[in-house]
């Protein structure tokens, strides 16, 4: 790849990044709060790529735009914040953001400047190094300190963001019988998506404490971030609704205690769920919620959970594919019924995604639909 080539995808995805950022600022509607903070993230990530791009000419770059590199080098206590409370924004649409969080959160970037502000001051034409000078006495390897804290902040913050797509997750499993939520898949694409191309810019900084700076690094962190940047302003314009307002999930209802049924009432509470899901065969509605059935049995919703959780030990999402899984093979179990293919059985039973029917199939059964039908037909023979 040309170095000509290089520059001009550097140039389209500063821009790119730019863009949408400029585009979710002057949104007039939707979450304001989530995107701005988006906005700010993107911009974060714009001021760390502007200089990340230019590794294998870093001495340079330092010399000449020193400023810049110090940006660059701060928006790093930025992105970790950013990220974790736009998520919070997103899954949560109530999400009110408070200036003492931001100013909580962003005290090891005001630290930041106030240790390293006047280094400024220096002649990096002579100098050479960002980090250095008088510094040097009290942090012999400060270079390393300083992208350490950075990394470390970051991870502390990408753990947490984990961990509440991770709960989010779980309480649609417990109320939804069809998880296939636009949050989620937006949520799961930009984390996964930006991880990679900060890994490959982590491992791109590494190369340079050891070796001189391999091109293919550079090339590959370029191209992981031009990458990036597609996939979030495609998606998102594509996909408008995730910067818009959803119906939050309800997760004010109350709370079960684990001893506030009786045996026997769970057992009783069972064999009315039971006979609703093969009376009613409510499971091959798509759509059905943990509330459409609590409305259904005139129960209150937490009973329902908690007969689920702790009667058939399982999640609504389990429980409502348990018998769509039944449905899908008594379908093709049917004699009279050869010719369906098993993607009208996968409809018939209540899927709605061929992805997640072959998952939850392969996960219940332990082979393939596939291989269950070729099953059945030998056993036709």
């Amino acid at each position: 790849m040309s170095s000509e080539l290089i520059y001009i995808v550097k140039i389209i995805t500063i821009f790119q990044l730019l863009f949408f950022a400029f585009f979710l600022l002057v949104q007039t509607k939707g979450k304001k709060a989530g995107n701005y903070i988006f906005s700010g993230f993107l911009c974060a990530l714009t001021f760390g790529t502007i200089y990340r791009l230019s590794f294998h000419d870093m001495e340079t770059c330092i010399k000449t735009y020193p400023q810049l590199v110090m940006i660059g080098e701060s928006s790093g206590f930025i992105l970790g914040p950013a990220l974790y409370f736009y998520v919070r924004s997103v899954i949560n649409p109530d999400f009110n953001f408070k200036k003492s969080q931001l100013q909580a959160h962003l005290i090891p970037f005001f630290l930041f400047w106030f240790f390293f502000l006047p280094q400024l001051q220096i002649d990096f034409s002579i100098e050479g190094r960002l980090f250095s000078t008088s510094w040097n006495r009290i942090f012999p390897f400060e270079d390393v300190f300083i992208h350490f804290s950075i990394f470390t902040h970051f991870s502390a913050y990408v753990i947490s963001t984990i961990l509440y797509i991770h709960s989010y997750r779980r309480q649609l499993l417990e109320e939804y019988s069809t998880v296939d939520d636009v949050r989620f898949r937006w949520l799961a694409l930009l984390l996964v998506s930006f991880l990679i191309s900060w890994l490959i810019g982590v491992v791109n900084y590494i190369t340079t404490l050891y070796i001189d700076q391999l091109r293919v690094f550079t090339i590959t962190y370029v191209v992981s971030v031009f990458i990036f940047s597609n996939m979030i302003v495609v998606r998102g314009l594509r996909y408008p609704n995730v910067f818009f307002d959803f119906a939050p999930l309800n997760s004010n209802r109350p709370k079960y205690s684990k001893n506030s049924l009786s045996p026997e009432e769970i057992v009783d509470y069972k064999e009315r769920l039971t006979t609703y899901m093969l009376d009613n065969k409510a499971f091959t509605n798509p759509d059905l919620t943990l509330d459409h059935m609590a409305q259904a049995l005139t129960v209150p919703t937490h009973i329902v959970s908690q007969v689920l959780n702790v009667g058939f030990q399982q999640n609504f999402y389990q429980f409502v594919n348990h018998y769509r899984i039944m449905e899908f093979k008594k379908l093709l179990n049917n004699p009279q019924k050869q010719s369906m293919t098993i993607l009208d059985a996968c409809y018939r039973s209540g899927f709605n995604s061929k992805t997640t029917f072959n998952t939850t199939f392969k996960k219940v059964t332990g082979i393939t639909p596939t291989e269950y039908l070729k099953t059945i037909k030998s056993c036709q023979k």
